[in-house]
């Protein structure tokens, strides 16, 4: 995870080979909420992001979102989640929408969890209760997942180091 908020961090800034360039494989979180960003094109390489915190930037047009199309579009796609409220597209009409087809691996924008079409929230009131179960465990789902990836990477790393002899007295 890497929290980036309130930092001024512009397009260029970002597009550093000393920033966010860096390759950051395990890299899940990522928030540059408040910052001066225009554009999601210096974050498009991070395949590892879950979740991606971009709101209250000058994101102004879904042109400028298409470079995390790749993010959402491949097999084992894994970022769900993208906050970008406050910025200038959040205006549009159609913005969770639009969103939805450039990233189809989300489930949630915004903090609200989106119907299986991804066009608005999941109105719990007008479903029934088996629609709000499989909702449910769709989302569920993708938490178990995301949860079960993360234990293996971490049995993984402990797989690769193991103790020394002075480490375990």
């Amino acid at each position: 995870e890497l929290y980036l908020a309130h930092n001024g961090i512009d397009d260029d800034g970002a597009m550093l080979e000393t920033g966010l360039q860096l390759q950051f494989k395990n890299l899940t979180t990522l928030d540059l909420s408040k910052n001066r960003l225009t554009s999601c094109k210096p974050f498009a390489h991070l395949e590892s992001l879950n979740e991606l915190w971009l709101s209250e930037n000058k994101i102004a047009a879904f042109e400028d979102v298409q470079p995390l199309s790749r993010l959402g579009m491949r097999d084992g796609a894994e970022l769900t989640e993208v906050y970008m409220e406050h910025n200038p597209i959040y205006k549009d009409f159609e913005y969770r929408k639009k969103l939805k087809e450039i990233i189809p691996s989300l489930i949630q924008i915004d903090a609200n969890i989106i119907g299986a079409t991804g066009y608005g929230s999941v109105d719990v009131n007008s479903m029934s209760s088996e629609r709000v179960m499989e909702q449910m465990k769709l989302v569920q789902d993708k938490i178990v997942a995301r949860a079960q990836a993360e234990a293996e990477k971490g049995a993984a790393v402990v797989e690769e180091d193991p103790p020394k002899n002075d480490e375990m007295k």
